[in-house]
């Protein structure tokens, strides 16, 4: 019986530091399309990429661009890696530009087209996304008050 007890009491520690360790940070991706023959990506290239490459939650999410010659025109094996096809294809972009799709590890979270679908929608998403994860790993890695006592019984 005793031993018993002691198993019971190794997976009951066993749980609780799993519930514990924070869990590994989910991959964010921002796939931007673009084509040398758009005014919009030109201007979106120049001004509003560098901006917010400068800010936190760019650091913590990884930047993927696919470039094309014409926007009429986006959706050719040879512009895509290999790894982003599902991409291309799960959101049929084909044509147009500029073009944002944010990925979070393996499902697509998001899409927006042109230069305003990038500050309205995908700058907010990400914004969230990553005080999300932050906020997870905050909670993750402040541990239960345990002070070691069992707690008294009741009469």
């Amino acid at each position: 019986m005793a031993i018993r007890r002691q198993w019971v009491a190794l997976v009951g520690t066993l749980l609780g530091l799993a519930i514990a360790l924070p869990a590994d940070a989910a991959r964010i991706q921002v796939i931007y399309v673009g084509a040398y023959n758009c005014p919009p990506c030109k201007t979106w290239e120049l001004f509003s990429e560098p901006a917010w490459r400068k800010t936190p939650e760019a650091k913590q999410v990884e930047l993927r661009t696919i470039k094309v010659p014409f926007f009429t025109n986006t959706g050719s094996d040879s512009a895509w890696p290999e790894d982003l096809r599902w991409v291309r294809d799960r959101t049929n972009a084909r044509s147009g530009t500029p073009r944002f799709i944010v990925v979070v590890d393996d499902r697509i979270v998001g899409t927006a087209f042109g230069t305003n679908g990038w500050s309205q929608r995908v700058v907010p998403l990400i914004a969230r996304l990553v005080a999300d994860q932050a906020a997870a790993r905050t909670q993750a890695a402040a541990p239960d008050y345990d002070d070691g006592e069992m707690p008294a019984a009741r009469d």
